[in-house]
Parts: C-alpha cells; sequence; structure tokens
C-alpha cells in the first residue's frame, strides 16, 4: 500500500498501474486503509488484513501470492475482470 513514509510510493504504484493495466490508470484509488472501499474487487497479498473488512464492504478480494507465479497468477485475475464485465 502507498507508505506516508514513501511520497514517491503513490506515483510509483500509478506508474506500475499505467504500464501494465493502461485502461485502469483512470480507476485507481490508493489508500492505506484499503478495507474502506466500498464494492467493486481488491487485488492484494494480504488476505488476512483485508479480505474480511474488504468483503463485509460488499467488495470481493481478490488474493495474489508473491510466492506463487506472478504472470500465471495475473494473467488469471485479468481473464477473470474481463468476465465480470
Amino acid at each position: 500500500f502507498p507508505s506516508h513514509d514513501s511520497p514517491h510510493s503513490y506515483s510509483e504504484k500509478a506508474e506500475w498501474i499505467g504500464i501494465y493495466f493502461p485502461d485502469l490508470i483512470n480507476k485507481i484509488n490508493l489508500s492505506q486503509d484499503k478495507g474502506n472501499f466500498v464494492g467493486g474487487f481488491l487485488i492484494d497479498d494480504n488476505e488476512v488484513k483485508w479480505k474480511a473488512k474488504f468483503e463485509a464492504n460488499g467488495g470481493q478480494f481478490i488474493h495474489i501470492d508473491p510466492k506463487k507465479d506472478m504472470r500465471q497468477q495475473w494473467k488469471k485475475i485479468v481473464e477473470f475482470l474481463a468476465s465480470q464485465k
């Protein structure tokens, strides 16, 4: 998540989204408390911290495991999200 100790983390995350998911660049929201968002999807590696709180607000949590093949996980996530349109 964006760190208040590192102001560049916000712009670095937005830049990463712009490179890998350019269609989403105008749809991103950054927060230190991801559980406050209502609805939609949250893709995150910290299932313990965010899943229950995010889903209690009507969203769907998608876990991404940094120990597994990231390309394969992102491929499945993109396919899933495309099917939700």
